[in-house]
């Protein structure tokens, strides 16, 4: 999965996936795709400054690193059913 990280002028910031805006459904798949042991990717818009990409990546990369025991936690719904 491809995020890209836009900010506006007033500093907010958006994402978006497939060239939409990311919404719930977006986390379904995001979880999925992990499940599965994809990886998700970023880009950002220009506005960024290094240590914003750096935080961003850093919470990217904790995603991308979930060990097979974390998986558990992804699949607790299954269990508590």
């Amino acid at each position: 999965m491809k995020l890209l990280f836009l900010k506006n002028k007033e500093g907010e910031i958006s994402v978006e996936v497939n060239d939409s805006l990311f919404e719930t459904k977006d986390y379904v798949e995001m979880i999925k795709s992990i499940k599965k042991g994809d990886k998700v990717e970023v880009s950002y818009d220009k506005v960024f400054t290094s240590e914003e990409t750096g935080k961003i990546d850093s919470m990217i990369d904790k995603i991308n690193n979930i060990s097979s025991d974390d998986n558990k936690y992804l699949n607790s719904d299954k269990e508590s059913g």
